[in-house]
């Protein structure tokens, strides 16, 4: 996240900064497009939850993954996932 301030005047108001955490919220909910990754995984189910929780905090929204004939316990952890939708 973009830590920084920026200036926005309003009309007839005096200066005030705000974050650009706030615009970039605030101009998110007008947008209808949204960030999507796509992974090939095979046997990586140890850390998998991890890796999509820090790429959801990094804005993701939806995944793609593709499992590669996986031998591990990938499909029990990607299942809470993909019943939220």
């Amino acid at each position: 996240m973009i830590l920084r301030n920026i200036y926005q005047p309003e009309a007839g108001h005096k200066k005030r900064w705000i974050s650009r955490k706030h615009v970039v919220q605030k101009n998110r909910k007008k947008q209808s497009a949204y960030l999507a990754m796509c992974a090939i995984t095979k046997n990586e189910g140890w850390y998998l939850q991890e890796w999509i929780e820090y790429h959801k905090m990094l804005g993701v929204e939806k995944f793609y993954i593709y499992d590669n004939e996986s031998t591990d316990d990938t499909q029990n952890i990607l299942q809470p996932y993909v019943d939220k939708g």
